[in-house]
């Protein structure tokens, strides 16, 4: 998470409650401790918003 907080200019326990709301919802996946992947659906509602 610190990583992709830094390249969002965020704090990194934000974007960790960002992802975790996402993969609440089903859009992403936890992969590992720090790493989190888009899922199926998750790529249908970037298609929708696009």
């Amino acid at each position: 998470m610190t990583q992709l907080a830094a390249e969002l200019d965020a704090h990194p326990i934000t974007v960790t409650q960002r992802c975790d709301a996402l993969q609440s919802r089903g859009h992403v996946r936890r992969i590992s401790t720090d790493m989190f992947g888009i899922t199926e659906d998750g790529r249908a509602y970037l298609a929708s918003i696009e």
